[in-house]
């Protein structure tokens, strides 16, 4: 009696212990993967909070680092600071691994931008007086689009029609003497009391409190247009392109519901281009 008691005895307590072992292997997750995104101004911040909130449930940290120039981003990204960003388009991607000997690499589209043409003085482009001055970005990657769009107005004619690599010395016509100037596109804004009208983009516009809707022309009524290489994107190193953990971010933002938050922070301001 003694042994067989002895016997139960030990068998309950190994069904404790494994019941224990069992209990702690449930009850330990996996810690949530780290994963930060460069992006610029308040919009997209807002933006990719809510695809933050998304990938908690994907056990992604999905960390926004916002910045207010169009070079840190890529710097970070590069330097490893950052896993992803989305902040840049196409082109101007090309020419920052270019310029700067980077693999950086698309791993999904985002939407269209368009680019507005803001002044304080004037209610259109055609209004404009002789030798008027307007301030044009000073980065390649945009100046020729800014160019295309005051050709589009009728307030300039460009070198074999133009096109979004055009710079300022490919104006051959200029019938009203207009004075094109160049300023860094964050700077836009802030300058756009010294002159008679500035391109500025939809974000920094917002950014600075001016109202998308006081522009007095925008490339954005002509979508048509904009090429593909003016696609926004999101991008990784090179060597993270196949990265599971970061294409699922990617196929978070590439929803409906992103669509819907992206009309509830600035209505009519971006198009959705992944499903094109």
């Amino acid at each position: 009696m003694k042994k067989l008691l002895t016997l139960v005895a030990s068998i309950f307590a190994l069904a404790a212990c494994g019941q224990a072992t069992t209990t702690q292997q449930t009850t330990t997750t996996k810690a949530p993967e780290v994963v930060k995104i460069g992006v610029t101004g308040s919009q997209m911040q807002s933006v990719w909070e809510y695809v933050a909130e998304k990938a908690k449930a994907e056990n992604i940290d999905l960390q926004v680092v916002t910045f207010s120039d169009y070079v840190q981003p890529n710097t970070a990204l590069a330097e490893g600071s950052l896993q992803m960003n989305a902040f840049q388009h196409r082109q101007y991607l090309a020419q920052w691994n270019k310029d700067h000997k980077t693999d950086i690499k698309e791993i999904g589209t985002t939407f269209i931008v368009p680019l507005y043409y803001f002044s304080t003085k004037y209610k259109s482009l055609s209004e404009l007086p002789e030798g008027a001055t307007i301030l044009v970005p000073s980065e390649v990657a945009i100046q020729g689009r800014a160019l295309v769009a005051l050709q589009t107005a009728g307030v300039i004619k460009l070198k074999d029609g133009g096109s979004l690599k055009s710079n300022l010395q490919d104006v051959v016509e200029n019938p009203k003497n207009i004075k094109l100037i160049e300023a860094e596109s964050a700077q836009a804004p802030r300058l756009l009391q010294d002159v008679d009208a500035a391109a500025v983009n939809g974000s920094m516009a917002h950014d600075a409190g001016l109202k998308v809707a006081d522009h007095i022309f925008t490339d954005g009524d002509h979508l048509d247009t904009i090429p593909q290489d003016r696609y926004n994107i999101i991008a990784v190193n090179g060597k993270d392109v196949d990265n599971a953990t970061y294409k699922k971010v990617v196929e978070l933002f590439q929803s409906e519901d992103v669509i819907a938050k992206l009309n509830e922070v600035a209505p009519g301001q971006y198009y959705p281009v992944w499903k094109k």
